[in-house]
């Protein structure tokens, strides 16, 4: 996880890093066109990330706040992965999978591991 000089988590990196995700998620989803299968998926990815992303700042939670985040991003890549799965033309779903690859590459940059 982003650990900060303390050994603790660097939650300022790991937010910095979800928001990105969430940002080029939504780029994707973007150029997807509101009511397609692809849309749909990357909405998902969308909602997921801004969720962690948001209790990724909220310093109040405490120790609980790294469970809820890890929590949040299993749930989120499993429903848009699913729903990727369900997309019927090639050049879309690669979009969507792609999106999902970046969301990954920024939450391993983050420390995260939810595989």
């Amino acid at each position: 996880m982003g650990c900060s000089a303390s050994g603790g988590i660097d939650w300022p990196v790991v937010h910095a890093e979800l928001s990105e995700a969430a940002a080029v998620a939504r780029d994707f989803r973007a150029l997807a066109g509101v009511g397609s299968e692809e849309y749909d998926a990357l909405n998902k990815v969308v909602e997921y990330t801004e969720e962690a992303r948001d209790v990724a700042g909220a310093v109040a939670l405490g120790e609980d706040r790294k469970a809820r985040v890890e929590a949040l991003l299993k749930e989120g890549i499993r429903i848009a992965t699913r729903l990727i799965d369900d997309i019927s033309d090639p050049e879309k779903k690669r979009r969507a999978q792609l999106a999902l690859i970046v969301l990954k590459m920024s939450l391993r940059r983050a420390g995260f591991r939810l595989e």
